[in-house]
């Protein structure tokens, strides 16, 4: 049977990372094995988590101690995959789970499709609210897989390039670019989608390995379009630089006017689709947390 690896960085949530871990052991139909990275820097190696004392037992559980500390998710994903032995990849936050067939529903679209890569389906959850995304289009491609797709722990792909890596120095969207140099190298603009849920993902405040940097941000947008961009349409390229573009105005002192000119460059660009994302934008520049649309 085939293997999947999945990779599970953990940083200072030992309280999360049981659940995560449930999720994945909890799924039938296919042959895993978990990787956990192991990037905690204040509670103590994830070996001593007395909550995990059963579960780490399991043989198909293998812990990762990073060599050194990890500046970001990129590098402890990278850390995952130098140890993971399955032909498949898929990873998981340590604050997010699996839901029941994720796996197996994903590698059988992955298998009846040909397709090195594959994503699903996903539940946003935020304060009592939540939202589900990709779940209405079984397949996404060419300028939709730059603009139109999430890549969040929903992703599973085929080692077809053992040397694939995430870029280091992207400390925000490095799924978003790893999955678009994937694409790229393997020379299909074509993502299947398994559109049944089949990950949580959990939005609080606690310690992460990556810094919410919105002005770093800024060059993975940047970086992606230089190694890319003829691959992408003019239009998707100028929807693609919006958004980037909003998300450095998140977190930079700029002022109401800019921050609106932002807004504008992505309603044009995107129109009405943009709504929630304006919508959340003003939220949050406001103060106004506590209305963001999920």
């Amino acid at each position: 049977m085939t293997m999947i690896s999945i990779i599970l960085p953990t940083c200072d949530r030992p309280e999360m990372l049981p659940r995560a871990l449930a999720s994945v052991l909890a799924q039938t139909g296919v042959d895993f094995e978990i990787v956990v990275v192991d990037g905690n820097r204040e509670t103590g190696p994830v070996a001593h988590n007395p909550a995990l004392e059963k579960m780490l037992k399991d043989p198909r559980i293998h812990v990762v101690l990073a060599p050194h500390r990890l500046a970001n998710a990129s590098e402890a994903r990278n850390a995952g995959l130098a140890e993971a032995r399955g032909g498949w990849i898929s990873y998981l936050d340590d604050d997010d789970v699996y839901l029941p067939g994720k796996l197996a529903s994903q590698l059988a679209l992955a298998q009846s499709s040909g397709a090195p890569l594959v994503i699903g389906g996903y539940r946003v959850q935020l304060r009592g609210r939540s939202r589900m995304r990709q779940c209405n289009i079984a397949c996404y491609s060419g300028d939709d897989c730059l603009v139109g797709v999430d890549y969040p722990t929903s992703v599973i792909f085929h080692r077809v390039d053992p040397s694939a890596r995430f870029e280091p120095r992207a400390l925000v969207g490095q799924d978003h670019l790893f999955v678009i140099d994937y694409l790229i190298r393997s020379g299909s603009l074509s993502v299947p989608c398994v559109t049944a849920c089949g990950v949580v993902l959990h939005a609080h405040d606690g310690p992460r390995l990556n810094v919410d940097n919105r002005t770093r941000a800024w060059w993975t947008f940047r970086h992606c379009l230089k190694k890319h961009r003829q691959h992408f349409s003019r239009e998707a390229r100028r929807t693609y630089m919006a958004v980037g573009l909003l998300v450095r105005a998140q977190r930079s002192n700029v002022s109401w006017g800019e921050y609106l000119r932002c807004l504008q460059r992505v309603a044009a660009t995107q129109g009405w689709r943009s709504w929630r994302l304006i919508i959340n934008a003003l939220a949050r520049r406001a103060g106004l947390r506590r209305w963001v649309v999920t």
